[in-house]
């Protein structure tokens, strides 16, 4: 009687470490999604200032 019982409790041990480990990986995802929309937003600054820069330099000024 006892061994299904240990089984059980083994069981429940590695499904709560595999929660923790989902959670782990949950928490860097959101972390890796927001560093790609903060890339994403410094890439387009830089294209509108580079446009601006560009307009200015080679046609703004005439």
């Amino acid at each position: 009687m006892t061994e299904p019982t240990n089984e059980l409790e083994q069981l429940r041990k590695e499904v709560s470490a595999l929660r923790d480990d989902i959670h782990g990986l949950l928490e860097a995802w959101r972390t890796a999604s927001g560093v790609v929309k903060a890339v994403k937003w410094l890439g387009k600054v830089a294209a509108a200032v580079t446009t601006i820069y560009a307009l200015f330099k080679l046609g703004g000024g005439k």
